[in-house]
C-alpha cells in the first residue's frame, strides 16, 4: 500500500509482477528494493528529475523564480516543497549542551555507517529509528553499542496500518476532516497512531539486536558527559552506570520549523510565508498563503494529520493539489 502512484497504476505489486520479484522473499521492504521501485517508477511515469539543488526561491509578481547551485534558474507559475525531514531535526538542548559537537549526530545524518567499525556508540532515543541504527551499527562492525532511552523497552510485534487508507481517503474527500475533529478526537487519533507507531518495534528487528556488544537502558537519560582525551566521552547514566564511548548518536525524532529550510531562507519566501508553531498554514489544496506555494509532507502534519509525515500519504496529497489545477 505504501507505493507512489495516486492512480494505482504503477504500484508495488505491479513492480514485482513486471520484475518476477517474489514479495514474500523481500520481506521487510529494503532500501535498495524500495529505491529500486522509485527508479522504476520514475522511469514509467517518464519523471526526468534534475539532479541538483535549488539555492534560494523568490516570489515576485504572481511567479516564482528558483536559483540552483550549478547557476541555473528556473521560473514557474507553481512551486510544491516536498522537502522530507532533514532540515527538522530535533536536538535537545540539555545534549546538545553537554556533548562536543564533533562527538554528536542525528540518525538523519548517518547513511554510511562503515565509519563506527571498532567504535563504541550511544544511541538516545527508543523508537524504531534507534532500534534500527543499533542492529545497523553492530552489522558494520562497531565494538559496543548503548541504547538510553526514557520508557519501557517497545514490544516487537506487528503494527496494524489497516486503518489509515480509509482515513487518508477521508481527508481527500473532506480536505478540512482532520481540522474539524475536536481536540479530544484529534488527541484520541494521535494516541491511536502513537501506539502502533512508537510503541512496537517491527518484529523482524528482534533477531538483529541479539548480540553481546548491544545494552539496553530502559527508563533512564543521560546525566552528565565528560571528555576522559581526545577519543573517549565518559557518559553517566541516570541508573548509575557509566559508559566510555566514542560517539553519541540522538534518535530524538522531529520537530517542524520552516524557518530551518536554507533555500526559503536565502530568497523572499520565509519573510512571506503565514506560519503557526513553525508549520505553515495550508488550505484545502494544501497551498500556502502565497498563491501557487504548495507544502506536503511532515510540513503538512498539523493541518493533516500525522500521516502526512509518512510515504503512505503521497497519494493523497497529489490528489488534493491536483484538485487545484482542475
Amino acid at each position: 500500500d505504501w507505493h507512489l502512484d495516486p492512480l494505482n497504476l504503477h504500484t508495488i505489486e505491479k513492480y514485482l509482477e513486471t520484475e518476477n520479484i517474489d514479495l514474500d522473499k523481500s520481506r521487510p521492504l529494503s532500501l535498495n528494493f524500495y529505491l529500486d521501485y522509485v527508479n522504476w517508477f520514475t522511469k514509467q511515469k517518464g519523471i526526468k528529475p534534475i539532479n541538483n539543488f535549488v539555492s534560494d526561491i523568490n516570489y515576485n509578481d504572481n511567479n516564482f523564480i528558483a536559483n540552483l547551485k550549478n547557476g541555473e534558474k528556473i521560473e514557474a507559475k507553481s512551486v510544491l516543497l516536498a522537502l522530507g525531514f532533514k532540515h527538522f531535526k530535533n536536538i535537545p538542548k540539555e545534549l546538545s549542551s553537554i556533548i562536543p559537537e564533533n562527538r554528536l549526530s542525528h540518525t538523519c545524518d548517518l547513511v554510511d555507517l562503515d565509519q563506527f567499525k571498532n567504535k563504541k556508540c550511544l544511541i538516545i532515543g527508543g523508537r524504531q529509528s534507534a532500534f534500527e541504527t543499533a542492529a545497523l551499527l553492530n552489522e558494520a562492525g562497531a565494538k559496543n553499542v548503548y541504547i538510553s532511552h526514557r520508557h519501557d523497552t517497545p514490544d516487537f510485534t506487528e503494527s496494524d496500518w489497516s486503518w489509515v487508507l480509509p482515513m487518508l481517503d477521508k481527508i481527500v474527500d473532506d480536505p478540512n476532516w482532520f481540522r474539524n475533529l475536536s481536540e479530544k478526537q484529534r488527541d484520541d487519533l494521535n494516541k491511536r497512531f502513537w501506539t502502533e507507531g512508537r510503541l512496537k518495534l517491527e518484529p523482524w528487528l528482534s533477531v538483529r539486536l541479539k548480540s553481546d556488544s548491544i545494552k539496553f537502558f530502559s527508563n533512564t537519560n543521560v546525566v552528565t558527559c565528560s571528555e576522559l582525551s581526545n577519543i573517549d566521552l565518559e557518559i553517566e547514566i541516570s541508573n548509575g552506570e557509566k559508559v566510555i564511548v566514542d560517539h553519541v548518536i540522538l534518535a530524538t525524532g522531529y520537530k517542524v520549523n520552516m524557518e530551518n529550510i536554507p533555500l526559503l531562507n536565502s530568497g523572499n519566501i520565509l519573510e512571506k510565508l503565514k506560519l503557526e508553531s513553525g508549520f505553515p498554514v495550508l488550505d484545502n489544496y494544501m497551498q500556502t498563503n502565497i498563491p501557487g506555494l504548495f507544502v506536503t509532507s511532515m510540513a503538512a502534519t498539523q493541518d493533516f494529520g500525522s500521516f502526512f509525515g509518512f510515504t503512505v500519504s503521497v497519494n493523497a496529497s497529489a490528489k488534493m493539489i491536483g484538485k487545484y489545477f482542475l
